[in-house]
């Protein structure tokens, strides 16, 4: 998916109903990941870390019910993260995830600027939103 984001509603973990147009004005990062996924526990430090200064979105690939989603959070102590479950992937074929990691940088106007699959680096992640930041279309 490139272009323009698709428009989405779902409720996040804490009960809170969020959409994409809820993230307008600045640029975020829509992080897909999965409790099975090895490489999406080695990107964890670096999620937290773009957390505490850009805003993020993250969502619960096929990793099983909220309560499922809480206990491995909470493990990983990742309960920080404003988290999606996306049991069934619904969010996952709308963005076309096909693998976890999957990152998308969304500009202020609701545009997906660059997409990651696989391990990044959270340097790489910080760099991009801040392009994102200083050069908006």
């Amino acid at each position: 998916v490139t272009g323009e984001a698709p428009s989405f509603q779902s409720v996040m973990l804490n009960g809170e109903t969020v959409n994409l147009e809820d993230y307008r004005g600045k640029p975020f990062i829509l992080h897909f990941w999965a409790s099975w996924c090895p490489f999406c526990k080695i990107e964890e430090g670096s999620m937290t870390e773009i957390q505490k200064e850009w805003p993020m979105l993250s969502v619960a690939y096929q990793s099983g019910n909220k309560d499922e989603v809480t206990k491995h959070m909470q493990e990983r102590k990742i309960e920080s993260w404003p988290t999606i479950v996306d049991k069934d992937n619904r969010l996952g074929d709308l963005f076309g995830v096909k693998g976890v990691p999957t990152s998308y940088i969304i500009d202020g106007n609701g545009n997906i600027r660059f997409a990651e699959v696989g391990l990044t680096s959270g340097w790489g992640l910080k760099a991009r939103l801040w392009w994102v930041d200083k050069f908006k279309k």
